[in-house]
């Protein structure tokens, strides 16, 4: 604007530093630069502006001037004296950052200098074609090219200009660079040719097609043995997927000897594209294949409650029942966890064994315990409707019950089921504790109540492994409501268990003094007479 030139004027006629810097190290000069201000770029550099004064990355003006492709501002720059070959953020030179943004006539400006090489690195071993490249500028490129630039270079992790033309999918600059003669088989450090790369990324197939028509090894491994159609799959590509099938023919091993056991079957059933696991299924022989984990395709989508993938791998004959060699969990398990309920009512029809809704995981955990646990309360009466035991134990003699009493945010409702479904209240665990001590521990009061109904009053009255009673841990972890509601319906009218009593618990957690009161005031009269 006009008030900012006036403004520049002002500060210069008053002899300010005008290579006074920023806290990101910039000055006036490397503004003028973002923006595009010519003229007053040249104001800059007639009152003594430093040309090639860098900011905190290291970037002069020129730098910035061709990442943001002023190409009138940079031919100042230059004809002030500003060094094109000055490397800059990650050892960028200025042709660097005009390729990266595509900038064409920045870029013929910097090529017009002597001196000036076309095949300069920069600290990733990149070239300026390479960000031409992968910034989908075949104009750039066809400039680099006929000005000697060569297309064979690989960065630091082996990738050739090819790669990241084929990584963004730009058709454009694949075809000049295989046209050039770039080996479309080389692979980077990770064993990844340019197909590999453009069967993930590229969606309308253009560039996997050319590819292949210039003789790219649909075949080929990278060095964990995927191919590009496990890639074309990962990246839910099915225009690429489409392609490469075509390529390799119905003789081609998905999976078995020599290739990885994360098939792309796998892969699609964990991605939940149902389209892919479509066109995949008919080169599997069967569906329960297993990784080195144990997963089955079905065990991956139930996970994630793809409920179409489910539906089909069920219909191509996938077990319920397998379950994974890390935690020996079941679909089933997956899908209560995860509260995946249609994906559950799924596979609760179409087992082949009704018991495996009872199946146990490595830690004896079942589906029901997982569901409760996490207070999914529909999932949990979709597992009792297809009679899930609501008494059957884990490794720490925990039944469902427990975890119901233990989760505080699903209140009373899980407890109310379960129980409903005829849980048993007087269960005891591997230190001796029933529902009624862990609902008095946890506080959870209409647990308490619940269960109190259903207990004869030597269970509620019981003692765990420490000789303690539920009352003695509603006191030692101050939950009031619960130790007035234990000695309001009077079932302890002396005091029992651990000579550690329930008054004592109370005073040793003082802070929680309406037990302290509770207590006292009814076992007053028992101390009393046991002095």
């Amino acid at each position: 604007s006009s008030q900012g030139v006036d403004c520049l004027n002002y500060l210069v006629e008053k002899q300010v530093n005008i290579n006074m810097q920023s806290f990101d190290g910039r000055t006036p000069l490397h503004m003028t630069a973002i923006h595009g201000r010519f003229t007053r770029s040249k104001t800059l550099i007639d009152k003594g502006a430093i040309v090639d004064c860098v900011d905190k990355n290291g970037c002069t003006p020129l730098h910035i001037a061709a990442r943001y492709g002023h190409d009138l501002l940079a031919n100042t720059l230059l004809s002030f004296g500003a060094d094109p070959l000055r490397k800059g953020y990650e050892g960028r030179t200025p042709l660097h950052m005009s390729c990266m943004s595509g900038y064409i006539e920045c870029c013929r400006k910097l090529l017009q200098i002597q001196g000036v090489d076309l095949n300069t690195t920069d600290d990733s071993g990149k070239t300026a074609l390479h960000y031409a490249a992968y910034i989908g500028s075949p104009e750039c490129m066809d400039l680099l090219v006929s000005n000697g630039a060569a297309y064979n270079i690989t960065d630091k992790v082996g990738r050739l200009p090819l790669h990241y033309a084929a990584v963004k999918g730009h058709y454009q600059c694949v075809f000049t660079l295989v046209g050039l003669g770039s080996a479309v088989n080389s692979c980077d450090v990770e064993g990844c040719s340019a197909l590999h790369l453009a069967s993930a990324y590229d969606l309308w197939g253009e560039c996997v097609d050319y590819l292949l028509q210039h003789k790219a090894d649909p075949k080929l491994q990278d060095l964990k043995g995927f191919t590009p159609i496990h890639y074309a799959v990962a990246g839910n590509n099915s225009t690429a997927l489409k392609s490469l099938l075509a390529a390799v023919g119905n003789n081609v091993a998905l999976y078995g000897p020599g290739v990885p056991q994360t098939t792309p079957l796998h892969i699609a059933a964990h991605k939940g594209n149902h389209d892919i696991l479509q066109l995949l299924l008919p080169y599997f022989h069967h569906v329960n294949i297993v990784t080195e984990d144990g997963l089955t395709p079905l065990l991956l989508s139930s996970r994630w409650g793809h409920t179409n993938c489910i539906q089909m791998l069920l219909r191509y004959g996938a077990q319920v029942a397998m379950c994974d060699d890390i935690h020996k969990m079941s679909p089933i398990h997956y899908s209560a966890q995860k509260r995946h309920l249609h994906s559950l009512a799924l596979l609760l029809d179409n087992a082949e064994d009704k018991n495996v809704v009872d199946l146990p995981d490595r830690l004896q955990r079942t589906a029901l315990m997982l569901a409760v646990s996490q207070g999914n309360n529909v999932c949990a009466k979709t597992l009792l409707k297809c009679n899930a035991d609501p008494n059957k134990v884990d490794v720490d003699k925990h039944s469902p019950l427990f975890r119901a009493v233990g989760n505080l945010k699903n209140r009373s409702n899980a407890v109310q089921i379960l129980i409903a479904h005829g849980a048993k209240v007087n269960l005891v665990d591997i230190h001796g504790k029933t529902v009624l001590h862990l609902s008095a521990a946890c506080g959870n009061l209409f647990a308490m109540k619940m269960i109190i109904k259903q207990m004869k009053l030597s269970e509620a009255t019981a003692l765990d492994n420490q000789d303690l009673t539920a009352l003695h841990w509603a006191c030692y972890n101050g939950k009031s409501a619960c130790v007035e509601f234990l000695l309001e319906n009077k079932l302890y009218e002396k005091i029992i268990g651990n000579p550690f009593s329930p008054v004592h618990c109370a005073v040793f957690v003082a802070l929680k003094f309406p037990c302290v009161d509770y207590t006292v005031r009814i076992f007053l009269g028992s101390v009393g007479k046991s002095a």
